[in-house]
């Protein structure tokens, strides 16, 4: 962006994008919530004290409708009132039953607005899987549920928080949102950033939120702009003598989830390209075809090493950067290739398997 040579398209064929961030505003001026207006909304809050000024904040605009029914988290399921539920974050059976009772209480739903990831802690190591619960997988509960009991008519859910768009737990939740759409589109999910503020002013902003007709799943406010997250075409300019790669010649690099096929092809490419030393960590003992492929790659045995070391482990973790760093000196860089794939639908999704695939990805917080 800093210079005005034009950027050289690299000639392989394909085409590249990158996410950022486009101002959006709202065309006429539609009173807030005017969507919203009609059958009753999940109000998912985590105190009595937000929901007052919920209330409070948009009582001229709503003049009582829509009905709200609140949901707050809780030890266990339970109804305090005629719109008034807590319910366990991260148990699927409590979102049934949510549905369930409202269904027999007479009321329509027509979406819901969650607040449960406003007003929480920083990203840490401790507070990592709270952000989940309350979060991703809150909304995916919720969104199963109502998959599960049939709903066929359009539903509307909207997912505030006051978190940068990169915590993992946000971004997470808008991958989801985007898989959403695809899977079941009479269901709309919006992801929605709000700026700083006490409990009125985000009250506000989430309200006139409701009145946007976009289509789009992530949106955040940020200087009073309304943005919306976008796809831009971009040419990433050819590695050279201006454009050095970032890849340290002769480096000592570790690879996460190294004896994968992404990891065992990255090592290949770092050995080879760069004279890397590589380390390759995985969380089970090396067999005979692991070590094999290792012995293939260039350098084998001497620039390519593999330690087991469960990456979702921290003292694991720790031994095992120890070690290299006794063996090698040094440790220029890591390679996060460990994961699980454990592919599926939204309705088939269960607590085990979300618990699988999010592991390795949580515990390396912190």
């Amino acid at each position: 962006h800093g210079s005005s040579r034009p950027v050289k398209e690299p000639n392989h064929g394909l085409h590249f994008f990158r996410f950022g961030w486009k101002e959006s505003t709202l065309k006429g001026s539609p009173v807030p919530g005017s969507d919203t207006a009609t059958g009753a909304w999940l109000f998912f809050v985590d105190s009595e004290g937000f929901s007052r000024a919920f209330e409070s904040a948009t009582d001229r605009d709503r003049h009582d409708y829509p009905v709200l029914i609140s949901v707050r988290p809780g030890t266990k399921f339970e109804r305090l009132g005629p719109s008034l539920f807590t319910i366990r974050c991260a148990e699927q059976a409590d979102y049934v039953r949510l549905l369930k009772e409202c269904a027999e209480s007479g009321f329509e739903l027509s979406g819901a607005l969650h607040f449960w990831s406003v007003g929480l802690p920083q990203l840490s190591r401790d507070s990592v899987q709270a952000l989940l619960d309350r979060g991703l997988l809150s909304l995916a509960y919720l969104s199963r549920a109502l998959i599960m009991l049939g709903r066929r008519d359009p539903g509307r859910l909207f997912f505030f928080h006051d978190a940068p768009f990169s915590n993992p737990a946000i971004a997470a939740a808008a991958g989801f949102a985007e898989c959403l759409r695809k899977e079941a589109p009479h269901l709309t999910c919006r992801v929605v950033g709000l700026s700083p503020g006490d409990e009125s002013s985000l009250s506000r902003q989430a309200w006139k939120e409701t009145s946007h007709p976009s289509k789009s799943v992530a949106v955040r406010y940020e200087h009073g702009l309304r943005l919306e997250r976008a796809a831009f075409p971009f040419n990433p300019p050819l590695l050279g003598r201006e454009n050095p790669s970032r890849v340290r010649d002769g480096g000592v690099y570790l690879i996460s989830g190294g004896a994968g096929a992404l990891g065992l092809s990255l090592a290949q490419y770092l050995v080879s390209r760069h004279r890397a030393r590589v380390v390759l960590i995985g969380r089970s003992e090396p067999g005979p075809e692991i070590l094999g492929r290792i012995r293939l790659l260039p350098g084998g045995g001497e620039r390519v090493q593999y330690i087991q070391a469960n990456v979702a482990e921290i003292r694991q973790m720790g031994g095992a950067i120890a070690e290299i760093k006794e063996r090698f000196g040094s440790l220029h860089g890591v390679f996060h290739a460990a994961g699980v794939l454990d592919d599926g639908i939204i309705r088939d999704l269960s607590p085990e398997a979300a618990s699988r695939v999010l592991r390795s990805e949580e515990r390396r917080v912190g």
